[in-house]
């Protein structure tokens, strides 16, 4: 269970448009060819950088997997960094885009949490929370 802003508690599972709308925040839904990281701090975005770039060197030589992605990095609510990659030929199943998060180095417990939610049978696992006065074009929950 969470505080929600002192208020009231609920839990990870709970309608997330519910918790969000408290927050004044918006929940943005991946599409097939995104990943959302959750990143905690200006080490862990050095390290994503640093694995988003060998994953690409890895797999250049042989273009098994061509990288052709843009990259958005936005501040989160609580000073952190939330990263959206948008894949120009790749598409994720649910349980390949945790993975991919994880890899990548988006904070464990949120994929943890993804993965508990993919597990029960809840639609999107994967989510943001943003402030409403952004939405990127990206599909809201």
């Amino acid at each position: 269970m969470q505080e929600l802003d002192g208020k009231e508690s609920y839990h990870f599972d709970d309608d997330a448009e519910r918790v969000a709308k408290a927050l004044n925040c918006t929940v943005l839904l991946p599409n097939h060819n995104q990943l959302f990281l959750d990143i905690d701090g200006l080490a862990e975005l050095d390290e994503f950088e640093r694995r988003l770039e060998q994953l690409e060197l890895d797999a250049m030589p042989d273009r098994a997997v061509d990288f052709k992605y843009t990259k958005e990095v936005l501040r989160s609510r609580n000073g952190n960094y939330h990263v959206i990659l948008t894949f120009d030929n790749l598409s994720f199943s649910e349980d390949e885009r945790i993975l991919w998060q994880a890899v990548l180095g988006s904070d464990i417990i949120r994929e943890y949490l993804n993965f508990k939610r993919l597990i029960w049978g809840i639609t999107n696992p994967s989510r943001l929370f943003r402030p409403k006065e952004e939405s990127n074009g990206l599909p809201l929950f």
